[in-house]
């Protein structure tokens, strides 16, 4: 499914797309690989998308784990059309990929140590320990242990076990089964056509909205199935 909602302000000149791909069911291991994999794809979407192309103002990548599912959620905020933005971002995925397979080990065991000293760092608040257990209770999962348990997940790795890469295969998989994109068109103007994009070639890719709702002011909203 493909959600498209235009903005409730009729002069606003930003879009946004929100890219959702589900990586799988929760454990430690897919988690700490699913975190490896946002850290080294965080800067480097940043550094394509932001920097080099000038897309947009945000532009970010981070985990989104609900209801025992992970998954991989990359957002930019732009003056463009989110059409655009989503082959853009699919090009980036494309080229990112080719970037895990040809990491070299020393910058790999570099990200997964600073990765791991992020993991067994003390909570530096009372509120901010408070927050990580309820997580776990609000959740039903109880792993009230989770940031040393994923420590010894990451210091198992190396490179050849898969590693980074075993972790954006696993993007890409969900890229082409399990993804779930929602576009955010600037103002009340028609809907851009469909291109591609993120998504877009694999018979069993699947569409959604993350969020959703009718916008006040009598916005329009769009929904296919594809």
């Amino acid at each position: 499914v493909l959600h498209e909602q235009l903005t409730p302000d009729p002069d606003a000149v930003d879009s946004a797309l929100n890219a959702y791909f589900q990586i799988g069911a929760r454990d430690v291991r897919t988690d700490a690989l699913l975190e490896l994999l946002v850290q080294v794809m965080d800067k480097a979407m940043f550094q394509q998308l932001r920097t080099t192309e000038q897309l947009g103002y945000v532009v970010s990548a981070g985990t989104q784990n609900k209801w025992g599912v992970c998954g991989l959620r990359c957002l930019v905020q732009s003056v463009h059309p989110p059409a655009f933005l989503e082959t853009r971002m699919e090009a980036f995925l494309d080229e990112f990929a080719a970037t895990l397979r040809e990491m070299s080990a020393e910058d790999f065991a570099e990200h997964v140590q600073s990765l791991r000293t992020k993991k067994l760092e003390k909570d530096r608040s009372v509120d901010k320990l408070a927050d990580r257990l309820m997580g776990e209770i609000c959740s039903h999962e109880y792993v009230f242990d989770r940031k040393e348990r994923e420590a010894e997940a990451l210091a198992a790795l190396v490179q050849s076990d898969g590693g980074g890469a075993s972790a954006g295969a696993g993007a890409r998989r969900g890229a082409r089964e399990r993804a779930q994109t929602a576009r955010l068109p600037q103002g009340r103007g028609p809907f851009p056509p469909r291109q591609g994009g993120a998504g877009a070639s694999g018979a069993a890719r699947a569409r959604g909205v993350v969020g959703g709702g009718v916008p006040q002011g009598g916005g329009d909203v769009r929904s296919a199935e594809v």
